[in-house]
């Protein structure tokens, strides 16, 4: 059951991040899935924009459906942040980036998976393609997170 419970704190908590700090991150993503799919698979330009379209939009909906669908409205789930000592020995914005990147990768494999029954492709292309550019586009978001707090004291 704690394991239960650990998994959705981290649905949840993915959510609020991505709703608060890192919400450009299917963005990001969408732009290095489509270059992937371009240079790797050599797909044609409009199906390459679809499927990275696509798959940002279902991992998005499988997240926000998870989190608000079936935690908060399904099960009552009750978010309990971290006690203030533990949060601060958290105050990287690493850890829910990657967070982030790994809830999008593994449902845009879910996503792949099931695709792969109903058209043909190359799924360990395309699963290779959906877990580096979601290590790409975390890493970036976690850069553009710290480049806009930069810019609070810069400028």
């Amino acid at each position: 059951m704690q394991i239960l419970k650990l998994l959705g704190d981290f649905i949840l908590s993915s959510w609020i991040w991505q709703f608060t700090a890192d919400w450009f991150h299917p963005v990001v993503t969408g732009i290095v899935m489509f270059f992937l799919l371009r240079i790797i698979l050599r797909r044609p330009r409009m199906r390459s924009f679809i499927i990275s379209l696509v798959a940002q939009l279902v991992a998005l909906g499988m997240l926000c459906l998870i989190a608000i669908g079936v935690l908060v409205h399904i099960f009552n789930w009750e978010f309990t942040p971290l006690e203030p000592q533990e949060g601060i020995k958290q105050i990287s914005a690493l850890a829910p980036s990657i967070g982030l990147g790994v809830v999008y990768a593994v449902f845009q494999s879910i996503f792949f998976c099931i695709a792969s029954f109903f058209w043909q492709i190359n799924l360990v292309g395309f699963l290779l393609i959906t877990w580096i550019s979601n290590g790409i586009g975390a890493m970036i978001s976690y850069m553009f997170i710290h480049m806009s707090e930069l810019m609070k004291y810069v400028g």
